[in-house]
């Protein structure tokens, strides 16, 4: 039968006859349905990008000097300096998601021991740093800019002007990194990005498929693509691969993944060097996301990344 308006004004569609009022109830249901993925996007998004508790102290260990930085914004943040006599280079250490320089310590220690100068930061919405807002690098890129200001300051000030300044950054920290190069320039003479997501996008798809079985994970992925671009409306721009394109292209550009890091796979890290003339991506084996963020320190970690250093010092 096709499809029409029955005498009583009813809608009729093969056989089945439904009234206005049921349609009507059946729209409102829709639109509520709606309204409720999106508004759940939109408080999950919320809450993903507020910082996760309030500020804390960050006990200064006795071997280093507690300083505080100021962004181009106004936000203070904090940070430790492991000076040593004549650095071989200066490495500014910047913590993943949730996590704090203190964590950095034992990779500080391991870098100063070997004739570098370092300085872990506490980014913004962090540990004792100010900040509210949480939004996996974008602005902590600000953080990053006052850390190398601030070893510029350093290191003219201890008679050590023109030793190589480095930026090591760990999956949210080496985002921030990437972001920050357009404004650091040469100013930087190399970059160790460790475990770096290539997209904001791309980062929270993955990491719904890791948490959740396959239907709710696309239900809680398109709830927050579109609640993220209404607590973010920069999201689209919260993409490392494409502000690496800003880097100096001979800048030199270390990039170390995981092989088993489903949230910040290789390819990630391919996308990252794709423009950048000196870049080198080693590819750690058996090791996830959480593993790979954590070889900093590690026998494993110093094999790759202290031949990169002694490079930039020679």
């Amino acid at each position: 039968m096709i499809a029409g308006m029955s005498g009583g004004g009813r809608s009729v569609c093969s056989g089945m006859t439904i009234a206005p009022r049921t349609l009507e109830r059946l729209g409102l249901a829709l639109a509520a349905l709606t309204l409720a993925w999106i508004g759940s996007g939109t408080l999950a998004a919320l809450a993903l990008t507020r910082r996760w508790s309030a500020p804390s102290e960050e006990p200064l260990p006795s071997d280093f000097t507690s300083v505080r930085l100021v962004a181009s914004d106004g936000v203070e943040t904090g940070a430790f300096l492991g000076d040593v006599p004549a650095p071989r280079t200066a490495v500014v250490l910047v913590h993943g998601n949730g996590s704090n320089r203190s964590a950095l310590l034992e990779a500080a220690r391991s870098l100063r021991a070997r004739g570098h100068t370092v300085l872990p930061i506490t980014v913004r919405a962090h540990g004792d740093s100010q900040g509210t807002r949480n939004d996996l690098g974008w602005s902590a890129r600000r953080d990053v800019a006052a850390a190398v200001r601030l070893l510029e300051r350093h290191l003219d000030e201890t008679q050590h002007a023109g030793t190589p300044i480095v930026v090591l950054g760990i999956s949210l920290g080496a985002a921030a990194s990437v972001f920050a190069a357009a404004e650091l320039g040469d100013r930087v003479s190399g970059y160790v990005l460790v475990g770096p997501y290539a997209t904001l996008d791309l980062a929270v798809a993955r990491r719904t498929e890791h948490f959740l079985p396959p239907i709710a994970s696309e239900l809680a992925y398109g709830a927050l693509w579109v609640g993220g671009r209404l607590v973010l409306p920069e999201l689209d721009r919260i993409a490392p691969c494409d502000a690496a394109r800003a880097m100096p292209r001979d800048v030199p550009v270390l990039v170390i993944a995981g092989a088993l890091d489903d949230r910040a796979p290789p390819s990630d890290a391919a996308c990252i060097t794709e423009t950048l003339e000196a870049a080198e991506v080693v590819v750690i084996d058996e090791l996830d996301h959480e593993e790979v963020s954590a070889i900093v320190p590690t026998e494993a970690g110093l094999r790759v990344i202290a031949p990169f250093l002694d490079r930039l010092s020679d």
